[in-house]
């Protein structure tokens, strides 16, 4: 399974791959939104990234930032309404 969720996500993905999906309450506004595997795979890279610039000790910023902006632009070709719920408050560069 986890190769064929693997093959979904593109080539600079280098995150942990679920072989489930899940739900995700986006913390401000408490919405849920269902991810499938792939999705949560992304949105868990995203966020952990966004993690660990926010706390001052990513070793590569601008890979960091590439992956934040990567992955929410693959988020808005893949799931437009996931990525509106759950990546889409405030500015977008707030973490950088």
């Amino acid at each position: 399974m986890k190769s064929e969720v693997k093959k979904q996500l593109p080539d600079w993905f280098d995150g942990k791959v679920y072989d489930e999906g899940d739900e995700v309450r986006n913390p401000y506004t408490g919405e849920l939104c269902l991810l499938d595997a792939t999705e949560l795979s992304m949105y868990d890279l995203v966020k952990g990234t966004e993690m660990v610039v926010q706390m001052g000790v990513a070793k590569d910023i601008d890979r960091c930032h590439d992956i934040i902006q990567n992955g929410k632009a693959w988020f808005k070709t893949k799931n437009l309404d996931a990525y509106i719920i759950l990546l889409s408050e405030g500015d977008e560069d707030q973490t950088l």
